[in-house]
C-alpha cells in the first residue's frame, strides 16, 4: 500500500512537475491538464492523482504531523 500526503507544485516542465513536501522535493508526472505552479496535489507512484484546495491540503498536512 502506498500512502500519499499533499504537496505543492513549485515547477512545471512539460508533463513533469516538481512537488515540494514538508521535508523533501520530488518530481511527478502530470495526469491532469489544469495543474499549475502553486497548486496543492496528491501524488501516488510518481503521478499526480488529485488536485486539492489549499485548506484541505494544509489540514491533511497538520493531521500527518
Amino acid at each position: 500500500m502506498c500512502l500519499a500526503i499533499p504537496g505543492q507544485v513549485i515547477k512545471i516542465n512539460g508533463r513533469k512537475a516538481t512537488i515540494k513536501y514538508p521535508n523533501v522535493t520530488n518530481d511527478a508526472l502530470i495526469s491532469e491538464t489544469d495543474i499549475k505552479v502553486g497548486d496543492w496535489v496528491m501524488v501516488q507512484m510518481g503521478i499526480i492523482i488529485k488536485k486539492l484546495n489549499k485548506t484541505d491540503a494544509l489540514k491533511a498536512l497538520q493531521n500527518w504531523q
